[in-house]
């Protein structure tokens, strides 16, 4: 499904509703960013990672992307390369010689890593519409099958390891994503139990790996049903505004939210007194 289907597709996504929340919910953020976000220019590890999608996971990644060609534009001959290639490729995403290079290379590496064998020729996207809490939703699947009770999706990052993804999982809203996902295929009927990142280093040597949310294990199964209450509230307050038009902030004080190191702290400088 191209792009722009799917995001004509009116329903709740993942993405807006861990944006409500990380705007802190708060209804003119969200306003603003509903307006604008088509505006953003995407960073560049948004960039690679759309165009490692695209040499992964798609067949037209020629028809979308063209890889500029190393030139001096200082000289003539290198003015008039440039030119030439912007005109042949003026509807495409131009990435630089050193982007283009790094894609291939982060390709590569899922292609070849013996964690990720198969994954790749046993699934597709696929793209799910359901109902969650009594509301339309939607997600874009980077890498299905309907033989396992795995989902997957492709994530470029800067570090594999446990404990540096395990904190990317929190501080990115993964576990948002995975939540959300998850739920969705069990609305729609299918008996997936298990949200995999298939992960790959945006640097050499482009290491690969596959981390795991697993809905049988308890400690993820705890966080799930925390992320489905969130998930939910958002949904529920969202669909109520659009409904409505009205993205007016409260009008109550809130009381400073203390973050708890500073009242340990506090606490333990007491007692010290005591």
């Amino acid at each position: 499904m191209p792009r722009e289907t799917y995001d004509r597709i009116p329903a709740l996504s993942c993405t807006v509703l861990k944006k409500w929340l990380s705007l802190g919910e708060i209804p003119s953020k969200f306003a603003y960013w509903m307006r604008t976000r088509w505006e953003e220019t995407p960073s560049e590890a948004m960039l690679i990672g759309n165009a490692l999608d695209w040499r992964l996971l798609g067949s037209l990644f020629s028809s979308k992307y063209a890889i500029a060609p190393k030139l001096d534009r200082r000289t003539t001959a290198g003015k008039l390369a440039w030119q030439g290639f912007k005109s042949a490729n003026k509807d495409k995403i131009v990435l630089t010689a050193d982007q283009g290079e790094k894609v291939e290379a982060m390709a590569e590496s899922v292609r070849t890593a013996e964690t990720a064998d198969g994954i790749l020729s046993n699934c597709k996207k696929m793209v799910l519409c359901g109902e969650l809490w009594g509301f339309p939703c939607k997600a874009e699947l980077d890498l299905f099958t309907p033989n396992s009770e795995h989902i997957l999706d492709l994530k470029t990052t800067r570090d594999v390891s446990e404990d540096w993804f395990g904190k990317a999982f929190i501080d990115l809203g993964y576990h948002y994503q995975a939540s959300f996902y998850l739920a969705l295929a069990k609305a729609c009927g299918l008996d997936k139990t298990c949200f995999d990142f298939l992960c790959v280093e945006n640097e050499a040597p482009w290491t690969c790996m596959v981390h795991c949310f697993d809905l049988e294990d308890f400690d993820h199964r705890l966080l799930y049903d925390a992320c489905l209450i969130r998930l939910e509230r958002a949904a529920t307050e969202i669909a109520a505004r659009l409904e409505t038009n009205n993205f007016t902030n409260s009008k109550d004080w809130k009381p400073v939210k203390v973050p708890e190191w500073a009242l340990h702290q506090a606490k333990l400088e007491t007692l010290a007194i005591l």
